[in-house]
């Protein structure tokens, strides 16, 4: 009898022991589910993810070249950080072929190999109150463009900058430092900018932005300032192969100018026929070529593609002189990426969908305005000037 009691005792205890476990078990993973939310709530309010996905036929039509069709892809793939209310880091990957500066599309192909993800942006953001903002790293193009082709916006600089906005005159300035070469045996190449502006209003309908501005290339001339490997190229500025300095490889080509390029562009938005309606135009001199340093650009966008089922339409006029602008930072489609091209591109674009539109884009271009290429003419080397140029693209495009 006395066993049987000592047995039920020790059971008690147990069963009180393994009660009170389980009730501190449970307050335990109620604690560390609470952390959890806060945690996920804590990621969700200061993280922010994006992307997006191209897919693009295109046909390339060059006067005394083989024609070209090729399906590519784009994707990139990012997101922004707050690091506390004033500063915040952004990283982005994207496809590339040997690390082009100029372009994030990937060409299908070669018996489907493994296509490249590459760092495309990874820059912080120092924002001390709302009209300035500072800039560190690989960053997103941080002066104000239009939709000419001066410059290619898959560029991302890699520097430091600075952007001041004036909310109650709509003033701004913008400066920036960017890193082109860095060497060990000579001089950096540098490029420092400068942009001032007015956005402002007309009226309810029509606004306005208006900017002027310089990019100083530093230590470009004499040297051999392009990307390494396949993607590098002088892209229709003028070289030479003597008197450069003792970095280029011997009978290599360098650059025969510096760049000092002046501009000044203007920006009108307004309303026809109840469509938003873009006009643009853009100009450009580079002051340290003593000649073909000219470049301008204007055009016009009706409608825009945004809701879906809308749409919008456009052309581009463009024509830049050999040495008009530095030839790293221009677009890589139009007139074959280079200067020394001038010509048309029309541009069309309809929503399908949220989050998904179709583009068109026509380069109607000629090349060797300036300079001569040399072309194979009855297997005869021949020199062609105003070389036809046209390039059809067609992209399915969607965000997330």
């Amino acid at each position: 009898m006395r066993k049987a009691i000592q047995s039920l005792v020790i059971l008690g205890s147990l069963l009180v022991g393994s009660a009170a476990y389980a009730q501190d078990t449970a307050e335990i993973q109620k604690a560390v589910d609470g952390l959890s939310d806060v945690f996920a709530k804590d990621v969700a309010l200061r993280w922010k993810w994006k992307g997006d996905f191209r897919v693009r036929n295109e046909n390339i039509e060059q006067e005394f070249s083989a024609d070209r069709n090729r399906s590519r892809v784009r994707v990139r793939l990012g997101f922004e950080a707050e690091v506390n209310p004033t500063v915040k880091a952004g990283f982005q990957f994207a496809t590339t072929e040997n690390g082009d500066a100029r372009s994030s599309n990937q060409t299908l192909g070669d018996v489907n190999s493994r296509k490249a993800l590459d760092l495309d942006l990874a820059y912080v953001e120092w924002a001390p109150n709302a009209a300035t903002k500072v800039t560190l790293g690989k960053m997103k193009q941080p002066l104000v463009t239009t939709t000419s082709y001066f410059v290619d916006k898959d560029v991302n600089p890699e520097g430091a900058a600075l952007a001041f906005n004036h909310a109650a005159t709509g003033g701004f300035v913008n400066v920036a430092v960017f890193d082109l070469a860095e060497r060990s045996a000579a001089v950096d190449s540098t490029a420092l900018a400068w942009q001032a502006g007015m956005r402002g209003k007309l009226n309810d309908d029509t606004s306005y932005v208006l900017a002027v501005g310089e990019m100083n290339h530093h230590a470009v001339k004499n040297m051999a300032v392009v990307q390494s490997g396949s993607a590098g190229g002088f892209f229709g500025n003028t070289t030479k192969t003597v008197g450069c300095n003792s970095t280029v490889a011997l009978n290599a080509s360098c650059l025969a100018n510096e760049f000092e390029v002046r501009n000044a562009l203007a920006e009108v938005t307004t309303v026809f026929a109840d469509q938003p309606v873009v006009l643009f135009v853009d100009w450009a001199e580079n002051t340290k070529a003593a000649k073909l340093n000219k470049a301008l650009a204007y055009g016009v966008t009706l409608g825009k593609a945004s809701l879906p089922n809308s749409w919008e339409v456009g052309v581009v006029s463009q024509s830049v002189e050999k040495d008009a602008l530095y030839g790293q930072w221009i677009d890589s489609d139009f007139a074959a990426g280079n200067t020394d091209g001038d010509g048309y591109t029309l541009r069309g674009a309809y929503q399908v969908a949220k989050n998904w539109k179709l583009n068109v884009a026509y380069h109607l271009n000629q090349t060797n305005n300036d300079v001569p290429a040399t072309v194979v003419i009855n297997n005869k080397n021949a020199l062609l000037m105003n070389r036809d140029y046209k390039r059809l693209q067609l992209d399915l495009n969607y965000a997330f």
